[in-house]
């Protein structure tokens, strides 16, 4: 099995839920933040296989709590699993959307949250031998 590794300098987005209104122009700002994401992951992420040849679909999401919480509670929340939104089944559809129009080949998926002390989000695509991109 070979295996590309996608590191995103940002942490992981859902996708939002899309309107008739997002079809024109002004588009809310969450769709908007949206478009900025998955244009940063498609510039980030080079080359990659068609979801056909992929085996597991892997993203982990690291992300930096508030500036609200208190340095004691920014402490002891670093390394642990973030249970705040976006849920994890959204930051799957967007990461899907956003790399492969066939998304439905992809057997195998898993995601992972964590609030870190910097955002990041990475993103390993294992596929089978000789689907290289």
């Amino acid at each position: 099995m070979e295996v590309k590794q996608i590191i995103v300098p940002v942490a992981a987005m859902g996708k939002p839920t899309m309107t008739r209104r997002d079809q024109r122009l002004p588009k809310r700002p969450c769709v908007e933040r949206f478009h900025a994401w998955a244009d940063l992951i498609r510039s980030v992420a080079g080359e990659y296989p068609e979801s056909g040849k992929v085996e597991l679909l892997t993203i982990i999401s690291y992300v930096e709590p508030p500036k609200s919480y208190s340095k004691k509670k920014r402490h002891e929340a670093i390394g642990t699993i973030k249970r705040t939104k976006p849920d994890t089944s959204n930051i799957l559809k967007g990461v899907e959307d956003v790399l492969w129009e066939d998304d439905e080949k992809i057997g195998r998926t898993h995601v992972e949250k964590y609030w870190s002390s910097r955002s990041r989000t990475i993103i390993t695509i294992d596929y089978l031998n000789g689907a290289e991109p």
